[in-house]
């Protein structure tokens, strides 16, 4: 099967036929349902009928850059073998899922003949080359259609649609837009992070005096209701005595205000780096739509390099290093493995009438809405905090997949606690908390 989709493509090439590449790709828009893949460098446009399947259903299952500043961008398409009410019932299941078109883009430097990714089992050796983007730094498209060694779970049905869609992969290639991969916080590189604050003990802070004493120091922003954050302080401390020895640092600032909570937990977590509290000032600085969240910034005040999201305490030293230029230079002939890189899963089902994200609704015992409700929704490494609004709705806008939770952390006055963790769906959805009187 796959000989007959390399003749395909091959086809395609000889004919003549070339994708789209243009950096402002809103001004095409051939018919389909769009996908924003920016991240891996691509806007992707996706026939309803393999969104909505007769049988199983295509998902955009991730895009982006694998393993901190390693320059390998992937974007995946895969073919899930169930109904979309069981993927809403039990979640996504490996043995059910099968990738039907996997792109790659690789920053200029890295040689594709050794560009293999054993988690995602890619070996671009395989792949077709589609083109190259970019000025002043120039990105390469290849692109690999199909596996050859499918899941136990497609079979039957699913498997004729599978290869149905396997045989329509060109057209999705060829109308794809290509350009290089947009970072989601590039526009703060080179901002200067000037505040004054104050610690957990009252004292005044000034930016200044923490960042001039370090030739790059680490920006941890936390919360006390994000477990995430928490878990990672011990970590964060014994990170920031080795970069002491490097000229770097760490501080933590708090994005809560819970600050008896917060002296209890570093106490608890043993960390003597400095910890200020957050302001309106450093929330418009160091902007983020989940914690923790890691920034860097020199001695002069200004933010470098790029941010970890998530609590990725195997990232941090690695970016520092990077920064000050003591990382020995990757080798133009091989690509590291980041087969460890996590797999976080963007759903892609657009059904018009609703937005893809997760909503938290606050009720009362009778149904109403209860507005001011502050509610908590966690995946796997980011914690975000959200507040319900007039129609006790509160959006989060983050990845689907199974082990997402929500709890309520504190509600409006009237009502009681609830200290109850909520499963989330394991697509988009909704979860409703009903609120008990005080």
């Amino acid at each position: 099967m796959k000989k007959l989709l390399s003749c395909i493509l091959a086809l395609l090439l000889l004919a003549g036929v070339m994708p789209v590449a243009s950096a402002d790709y809103y001004d095409y828009e051939p018919d389909g349902i769009e996908f924003d893949a920016s991240e891996g460098g691509l806007c992707l446009y996706i026939p309803e009928d393999w969104v909505f399947g007769s049988h199983g259903f295509v998902d955009l299952a991730f895009s982006e850059e694998l393993g901190y500043n390693s320059g390998v961008y992937v974007t995946m398409l895969v073919y899930n073998a169930m109904s979309m009410d069981d993927y809403d019932r039990y979640g996504y299941d490996e043995d059910y899922c099968a990738p039907l078109i996997t792109w790659v883009c690789l920053k200029d430097g890295f040689d594709p003949n050794a560009a293999i990714n054993a988690g995602l089992d890619i070996n671009l050796n395989e792949a077709f080359e589609i083109c190259t983007v970019g000025d002043n730094l120039e990105y390469t498209h290849y692109v690999v259609i199909g596996e050859e060694n499918l899941p136990r779970g497609i079979s039957g049905v699913y498997l004729d649609e599978y290869i149905s869609f396997l045989n329509q992969a060109g057209d999705i290639i060829y109308s794809s837009v290509y350009m290089p991969p947009v970072n989601p916080y590039a526009q703060t590189a080179g901002n200067t992070a000037d505040f004054t604050s104050r610690d957990l003990n009252g004292n005044a802070v000034d930016s200044k005096d923490l960042f001039a004493a370090n030739e790059i120091t680490m920006v941890n922003l936390w919360a006390t209701w994000c477990p995430h954050c928490v878990k990672e302080l011990p970590e964060l401390e014994q990170i920031s005595r080795r970069l002491q020895k490097l000229g770097c640092g760490v501080i933590g600032i708090l994005t809560d205000d819970d600050y008896d909570e917060a002296r209890d937990i570093i106490r608890d977590s043993g960390v003597t780096y400095p910890v200020v509290v957050g302001t309106p000032e450093t929330e418009s600085i160091f902007e983020s739509n989940g914690l923790p969240i890691t920034f860097f910034v020199n001695r002069n005040g200004e933010i470098v390099g790029v941010p970890v999201e998530g609590a990725q305490v195997d990232k941090y030293e690695e970016a520092v290093k990077d920064l000050l230029g003591e990382v020995t230079a990757r080798s133009r002939s091989q690509i590291a493995d980041y087969s460890d890189a996590p797999v976080k899963f963007k759903s892609a089902r657009q059904a018009s009438a609703q937005a893809d994200v997760y909503r938290v609704i606050c009720v009362d015992e009778s149904g109403a809405p209860v507005a001011g409700a502050k509610v908590q929704f966690c995946t796997d490494d980011t914690c975000m905090l959200g507040e319900t609004d007039e129609d006790g709705a509160a959006e989060f806008d983050v990845n689907p997949g199974p082990g997402n939770t929500v709890h309520l952390l504190k509600p409006p006055a009237g009502y009681a606690k609830d200290k109850t963790e909520y499963q989330a769906p394991a697509n988009f959805g909704d979860v409703t908390i009903i609120l008990k009187a005080a």
